[in-house]
């Protein structure tokens, strides 16, 4: 019973995290991500807005559906970490969290570029495009996904202990192993997600999965997602673990 109420808090600690993760830093620069992703892969002129409160864009929407997929990805780590090696059971909880996070993706990328209410443009997608449609770019969606969670679950853990251990205060620790996290999980998966955006936000583009993943153009807007992925590892940790302190 205890082990089964850690998780159930493991899960709600998470989720709560991720929402204030996106507030603080994860939005705004996925918004200039995605649009710089589209200008150089699709050539589709994007300009950052003058008004800076149109860099938060869509996040009422994707906070609905990034707390449960951070949820799902906890409750999948723990299932698949009491099985397998902790970094393999970490790609494993990303890639599952895949059949959340494609869908929501696709409503708020549409809502970055052209408006619209979150239920308007899931129904919109849906009655042009049917379940194809809302999951559009699961593939390469799978793949990134499974690459950032193995960064905040197993490498940004891992890092932040041994530099406790090494003698650095906890906030050196966990800054520095959430950038360093953030690094190799943008690094590894950068052109998956540029594949991911081409694929969300033009339902015209046809490029395969294996051809876009060994194409430099799909790099674009690495150091965007750099810092959009460092504040995730860095900052979805950080207030997870603040939460569990205040409700132990």
């Amino acid at each position: 019973m205890s082990a089964c109420s850690d998780v159930f808090k493991d899960i709600g600690a998470s989720s709560l995290a991720s929402i204030g993760t996106v507030y603080v830093g994860v939005m705004p620069f996925m918004y200039v991500k995605n649009g710089v992703q589209e200008m150089k892969i699709s050539g589709v002129p994007f300009k950052i807005p003058r008004n800076p409160t149109e860099l938060w864009k869509g996040a009422p929407g994707f906070c609905a559906s990034f707390a449960p997929t951070i949820a799902l990805q906890t409750a999948a780590y723990s299932f698949f970490s009491s099985r397998f090696d902790p970094l393999l059971a970490s790609v494993m909880a990303g890639a599952s969290s895949a059949v959340l996070v494609t869908p929501s993706e696709i409503v708020m990328n549409r809502q970055q570029k052209e408006g619209g209410r979150y239920v308007d443009i899931a129904r919109s997608i849906y009655n042009n495009y049917g379940v194809r449609g809302i999951f559009r770019g699961i593939l390469p969606t799978a793949v990134r996904e499974g690459g950032f969670t193995l960064g905040y679950k197993a490498l940004s853990p891992a890092i932040r202990e041994n530099m406790k251990e090494k003698g650095y205060s906890p906030i050196v620790s966990q800054g520095v192993a959430g950038i360093a996290s953030g690094f190799v999980a943008t690094l590894i998966t950068q052109t998956s997600d540029g594949h991911s955006t081409q694929l969300k936000r033009d339902f015209n583009a046809t490029t395969p999965f294996y051809k876009a993943i060994f194409n430099p153009q799909y790099m674009a807007g690495f150091g965007w997602r750099f810092a959009m992925v460092s504040v995730a590892t860095t900052c979805i940790p950080f207030f997870e673990s603040k939460i569990k302190q205040l409700v132990a």
